[in-house]
């Protein structure tokens, strides 16, 4: 009875709760936390070609073909034609290796080692070392970077202040709620209770 009395006292007071204008205070937030609420982080795209050798498979016996073609490459060699005669990913083979999708760190549609390797070449047209991954062995082109950038305040607006809304409803809650804390020393005045809950009372 104590915890639905509390619910329903405690549920009143938020459907009550009346939430300041946030708007200043939203364009404050945009200021002094934008890699929060504004920061779109670099994204890049790439090639690559995939000597597939998945668990289990002797890599050892693999790399020395993954090697011949990195030399390959900084020698010169077109990167598509490698691609063509070497790669196993069937998916991006017809496309000269190349990957259709913008990737960033932490894309958990690709292996962080691979995304590890994307993101350490230091120029476009670069390639990775050979890069280790559950599929097999790896070399990387970067193809395009997208730079890291903020968006703009209106843009980010409404979704600022739904946050500092849902804010003000937690902390209004929990000072709500810490007013009522019982211990087990309290005990509930019955009489007290239904003269607080009478005007409440359904027949």
């Amino acid at each position: 009875i104590q915890q639905v009395q509390t619910k329903f006292i405690f549920d009143r007071y938020m459907d009550q709760l009346e939430v300041p204008d946030m708007a200043p205070l939203a364009e404050e937030r945009y200021q002094t936390e934008r890699d929060k609420y504004a920061r779109v982080d670099e994204k890049r795209l790439g090639s690559h070609i995939l000597f597939a050798c998945p668990p289990g498979c002797p890599r050892d016996e693999v790399r020395p073909t993954a090697e011949e073609v990195m030399l390959k490459l900084n020698q010169g060699e077109k990167f598509e034609t490698m691609v063509a005669q070497y790669s196993s990913d069937e998916g991006t083979k017809r496309k000269g290796g190349r990957f259709s999708f913008w990737m960033a760190q932490g894309d958990p549609r690709l292996s962080p080692h691979f995304l590890a390797g994307l993101f350490s070449i230091e120029e476009v047209g670069g390639y990775s070392d050979i890069v280790e991954t559950e599929f097999g062995l790896h070399i990387i082109r970067l193809d395009e970077i997208q730079d890291a950038y903020y968006r703009p305040f209106e843009e980010v607006r409404e979704e600022i202040i739904d946050a500092l809304e849902g804010e003000y409803r937690e902390l209004a809650g929990k000072e709500f709620k810490a007013r009522y804390l019982l211990s087990d020393e309290v005990r509930i005045d019955g009489e007290a209770m239904e003269e607080i809950f009478a005007p409440y009372k359904t027949e």
